[in-house]
């Protein structure tokens, strides 16, 4: 089967709960497709990432209109990959509080999406790519590190993407 699906042209506003927000890149990963966007409003020391859930499957394609059209075929993939979706929404909501973050899910367009905030952070990769951090300062790092990754396999979720280029640290954590 071909992969049909179609991200949300990059530009472009989404409106979700009462919030334009402008698309500022998008990359099919899975079964969504997430967009780095920006907020009216919003602070520039913010990171902004929606995940719009739109799995591989026949039976589930984007109209004219942007809006998702799921029939009887599709509609059991999406309700398994909306259980999933929403299952790590949970986790993420509950990390990202921790550090000041927000997570947040919406159904709109005949489908669901997850709304991320984040407060800005440098990226681990940009940091070591200057010099090895000390010891005093890694090891309470690799310790919340650790504890993040248990909180979400006590969720019985797995992340296996954990890289320096995906670790973001916040100032001190």
């Amino acid at each position: 089967m071909m992969d049909q699906r179609t991200a949300r042209a990059v530009g472009n506003t989404l409106l979700l709960d009462g919030i334009d927000y402008q698309l500022k890149s998008a990359a099919i990963k899975g079964s969504v497709i997430v967009y780095e966007a920006a907020a009216e409003g919003s602070s520039i020391w913010e990171d902004i990432l929606i995940r719009e859930l739109f799995p591989c499957t026949d039976g589930v394609r984007r109209g004219a209109d942007d809006l998702l059209f799921i029939t009887d075929k599709g509609r059991t993939a999406m309700l398994r990959a909306r259980r999933a979706f929403a299952a790590g929404q949970k986790a993420e909501a509950a990390l990202l509080h921790l550090y000041g973050g927000d997570s947040r899910i919406l159904d709109a367009y005949g489908t669901s999406y997850v709304v991320r905030r984040f407060p800005k952070a440098v990226c681990l990769q940009t940091v070591l790519e200057q010099g090895a951090l000390p010891p005093s300062m890694t090891l309470p790092l690799m310790e919340q590190l650790l504890d993040a990754v248990e909180l979400l396999h006590q969720q019985g979720l797995l992340h296996l993407g954990i890289a320096p280029q995906r670790i973001y640290l916040l100032s001190g954590r």
